[in-house]
């Protein structure tokens, strides 16, 4: 293949597809040092079947003119080696699938070798894999999701791979997998209002609360916004609402919503803060699931200004656990402790919990967590950073049990 370019800025880059898969690798189009200075670029290698089909010219990045391309020079496929041409990730974020230059040889081991998955920060075990109806493809099942922010490389260094023509895949190093997961907002994390996905009668305005920006406003029963985002963690979260309301306060509805289903989270009351630029944080518990999903804010009572969100991990459930036989309150760890500790309790059965701390004289300090839970084994953090040295009680309430227990905030 041929190409003949010009450009004036920065390289190019493109690959060919046939019948919608890669059959080469990427291509670099030079800086040729102006719109109408051309240049030929050739690469060679290039493997196209016999027959009808649909030939595509894949430009990843732009800025370059084409004239024209040529194909040309043919030789034998056995000549050339056997080679793994890109990786992207498909739509589930669960999996990958790697495009070859030639036909890979049926059957596959049982587990075949050599293949590793890493990210930027952990390497990633492949589940499975299973070579798709073209012949061309392998796709490899991971054994956790990756997402839309993740830079992920994928590696071979092996002898189980080989194409139908009996050549060994030749090993690579850390090839860039093409990641074309939707751009989805992370929990946990903090989510700006204006930065919606979509808009349902909200209206935006500049706001003077610190960092700038816009707020969600004049809003209206019924009123929403959406926000594509990627929940890291199943667990209970903080939800804190950064509010603004002149005269009656307001109530939304949070929801997460896939493709089956729409469930009610939680509803939070927001009150008057005497002005539609007097801002003040509102914070409510909830229990969020591992996954991908549309996060929407449905106003089931108007007059409120919305800044943004804030999403903070503090409980979680390990995975596989036993149900536990009783419920229990544990000693909180450290003990006396500085800034802050863990609560940790257990629940035999699903149940309301309220876990409330105290101070020496009876007077409710902090609530910390106020929400349903299921059964299971959990932990709740508390900062107790802006509080003063001295005794501290904490009272875990659970259905009909209850239990308190004392600890030392010692500065």
């Amino acid at each position: 293949f041929s190409f003949r370019i010009a450009s004036a800025t920065a390289a190019g880059r493109l690959h060919v597809e046939l019948d919608d898969r890669s059959i080469s690798a990427g291509i670099t189009l030079k800086n040729t040092g102006g719109w109408q200075n051309w240049s030929t670029v050739t690469t060679s290698g290039i493997i196209l079947e016999q027959g009808r089909h649909a030939l595509k010219l894949y430009f990843e990045t732009g800025d370059f003119n084409m004239n024209f391309f040529e194909v040309f020079n043919p030789s034998p496929p056995e000549e050339q080696p056997f080679k793994c041409l890109a990786a992207s990730t498909r739509g589930d974020g669960k999996s990958l699938m790697a495009s070859f230059n030639k036909k890979i040889a049926e059957p596959l081991p049982a587990a075949p070798g050599g293949f590793s998955v890493r990210t930027a920060f952990k390497a990633i075990a492949v589940n499975s894999y299973e070579i798709d109806a073209s012949g061309y493809q392998l796709l490899m099942t991971l054994a956790e999701p990756v997402f839309y922010e993740d830079r992920i490389y994928i590696s071979y260094n092996g002898n189980d791979i080989k194409a139908v023509d009996a050549t060994p895949l030749v090993s690579f190093t850390d090839l860039r997998v093409q990641n074309r997961l939707e751009s989805r907002q992370a929990i946990p994390g903090q989510l700006q209002a204006e930065n919606f996905d979509a808009n349902n009668g909200f209206q935006l305005e500049n706001t003077t609360d610190s960092g700038g920006g816009q707020n969600l406003g004049y809003s209206d029963v019924g009123d929403y916004a959406d926000y594509r985002v990627t929940i890291k963690n199943a667990g209970t979260y903080t939800v804190d609402y950064r509010v603004a309301s002149e005269s009656s306060g307001g109530r939304i509805d949070l929801l997460l919503i896939d493709e089956s289903d729409s469930k009610k989270i939680h509803s939070v009351t927001f009150p008057v803060t005497g002005g539609w630029q007097t801002w003040r944080t509102v914070s409510q518990s909830a229990i969020l699931p591992e996954g991908r999903y549309t996060l929407r804010l449905k106003v089931t009572q108007s007059g409120f200004n919305l800044n943004w969100l804030r999403f903070q991990f503090i409980t979680s459930v390990e995975e596989g656990a036993e149900i536990p036989l009783c419920f229990k309150l544990t000693q909180n760890y450290p003990n006396p402790f500085n800034a802050s500790t863990t609560i940790r309790f257990t629940l035999p059965t699903s149940c309301e919990v309220t876990c409330t701390v105290y101070n020496i004289l009876g007077k409710t300090v902090e609530t910390l967590v106020k929400e349903q839970y299921p059964a299971g084994q959990f932990e709740i953090k508390w900062d107790a950073s802006h509080y003063s040295s001295g005794l501290y009680f904490y009272t875990l309430q659970a259905g009909d049990f209850r239990e308190t227990r004392k600890t030392v905030v010692q500065k």
